[in-house]
């Protein structure tokens, strides 16, 4: 899968590991995920603020995504390792 080069982002914190300890990544309203495994992972997105059902989305090995979330909202994944966070800004 072809990452999309066109979308300039701004990193605003450290890469986390993303487990099943619910994270906010830093508060942050931009995440880029990878999952970095050789397995398939489901990342898990509880809305906290607005009291909504979670909602998840599966990666396959190598994929990354550019998750919009609330910056209560935390994230999930059903592996204990492998699946990297980082807050960021689109730019």
């Amino acid at each position: 899968m072809a990452s999309d080069t066109s979308l300039i982002i701004r990193v605003l914190g450290a890469e986390q590991t993303v487990n099943s300890t619910a994270n906010t990544i830093g508060g942050s309203s931009f995440v880029r995920a990878l999952n970095a495994n050789s397995g398939y992972a489901v990342i898990t997105q509880q809305r906290v603020a607005a009291n909504l059902a979670n909602v998840s989305i599966t990666l396959a090995p190598g994929q990354e995504v550019l998750l919009a979330k609330a910056p209560s909202d935390t994230l999930t994944t059903n592996l204990a390792a492998g699946v990297l966070a980082t807050p960021v800004k689109r730019f």
